[in-house]
């Protein structure tokens, strides 16, 4: 695994992008985030032996809750069709394209999760080793950035 944060944003003292590559032999993933990018770029590029999968757009609840939209209202949670990603096949000589239409997102039902962990001892959709991984691989771009094994 390597990878890196950094600041763009002249005077921010907090990193707004990063990149992170890892390795897992035959399968290798790339993540990258930024503040700083004018045009859209594809949200998710996944790539295998006989297909590929490519998605532009980001979750739309946010926009949806600010612009008044709340969850269990008709529509909440849907993203528009530009934003379905596409799948990209061929068998033989023929080449696909598939829209492949996204789910309904539903960020409400972490939050219930939580409250009932909390507060009756539920089991965590996430669990606690997922998180501290997640954790691990901050803290080991972290701790590459200067230069401590």
């Amino acid at each position: 695994m390597q990878g890196e944060t950094y600041t763009q944003r002249a005077g921010s003292d907090i990193d707004d992008a990063f990149d992170i590559w890892l390795d897992y032999g035959t399968m290798k993933a790339y993540l990258h985030a930024s503040l700083m990018v004018r045009e859209p770029a594809p949200r998710y590029v996944l790539h295998g032996t006989e297909a590929s999968f490519v998605k532009y757009g980001i979750d739309q609840q946010e926009d949806q809750l600010k612009a008044g939209l709340l969850p269990g209202m008709p529509g909440f949670g849907e993203e528009p069709a530009a934003l379905y990603g596409t799948l990209y096949t061929e068998t033989g000589d023929v080449n696909r394209q598939e829209i492949m239409e996204s789910q309904p997102g539903n960020w409400q039902a972490l939050f219930d999760n939580m409250a009932d962990v909390l507060l009756r001892g539920a089991a965590p959709i996430i669990r606690m080793e997922e998180v501290v991984q997640q954790l691990q691989v901050i803290g080991q771009v972290r701790r590459r950035e200067k230069n401590i094994n």
